[in-house]
């Protein structure tokens, strides 16, 4: 237990790290106003928490969004300094809108329906995993269902940080790395896989064969023959021996070449089909927000 433990925090402060050095963004709500939002809330904790980074006139802007177990806190930052805290209590919240668009995404928390919105806040691609993870709490609170609380630190850091490994594995990817990743998609096939390498090997083996044939005709038929050493009968019967081996390997060679592309072809099917199967359930399982970003062009090129 110790160990996962430590392995949790190591990946969380690698998390932390990156968050602050390529979104200069903080890496986890200040504690000044995590401890002034608790006190609010009479002492109780926050379990999750999530930055709106752009403000109504879409301009950079910090605003927290901290959910506990029966409040959402919204704190506004100026200069990095917490100006005002409002809260409200979960229980008025009837519905969670999502609406994504070129520049922003816009999370609009709603109470009674003629009740003006509880909250509206805007943020940037890179904060979309921790708004996402704010909405899922709320929406399943909503539906009478409970999520366990996890370390909010831990899990904001996480999701702040995954835009970014994505974005670095998108341009930094090696193609040993790719590689490896395509390697583990053979795994269900390791006997088709083990038969079209012996293939490929025993045929390279017997393209090694006719050289030395070759050489032995003309050193040990050819000369002898022509130098008197060796008779007319003898050189036929030798002569007809070797052109006999070299169609045999002629014909286990193309044997050999037509179990190789038989088994690796067909492997090379088979694994393609799994990358579609792959790509397919994965699509499936995007959020609607996702689509209405991509252009269709893009998504079937893909």
């Amino acid at each position: 237990m110790s160990a996962t433990v430590t392995a949790s925090d190591r990946a969380s402060n690698r998390d932390a790290r990156l968050v602050a050095r390529y979104t200069n963004q903080p890496a986890q709500i200040p504690e000044g106003l995590r401890d002034r939002i608790e006190a609010s809330w009479g002492d109780r904790p926050v379990q999750l928490y999530a930055l709106a980074d752009l403000s109504g006139d879409l301009r950079l802007h910090h605003t927290w969004i901290a959910v506990g177990p029966e409040h959402v806190a919204l704190a506004n930052e100026e200069n990095g300094t917490p100006e005002t805290i409002r809260s409200f209590e979960r229980a008025r919240i009837k519905s969670v809108r999502e609406t994504p668009g070129l520049s922003c995404t816009v999370l609009t928390i709603l109470g009674e329906p003629n009740e003006p919105a509880l909250a509206v806040l805007r943020y940037t691609h890179r904060q979309r995993r921790a708004m996402e993870n704010v909405k899922f709490v709320i929406q399943e609170a909503i539906a009478g269902n409970t999520v366990e609380a996890k370390d909010p630190d831990h899990v904001y850091a996480e999701s702040v940080a995954q835009s970014v490994k994505d974005a670095q594995a998108s341009v930094s990817a090696k193609h040993a790395t790719v590689l490896l990743r395509l390697l583990g998609y053979l795994k269900p096939y390791r006997v088709r896989l083990a038969l079209g390498f012996v293939a490929a090997s025993v045929m390279t083996l017997l393209m090694l064969v006719p050289p030395r044939l070759t050489g032995y005709f003309i050193d040990s038929i050819v000369r002898p023959f022509e130098g008197g050493t060796l008779t007319r009968a003898q050189a036929i019967r030798s002569a007809g021996l070797v052109v006999a081996a070299l169609a045999v390997l002629a014909v286990l060679r193309e044997a050999g070449l037509w179990v190789r592309l038989r088994t690796l072809a067909v492997l090379g099917e088979y694994v393609a089909r799994d990358l579609r199967r792959e790509l397919y359930g994965h699509i499936q399982k995007l959020s609607v927000s996702f689509f209405s970003k991509m252009k269709t062009g893009s998504i079937i090129t893909r």
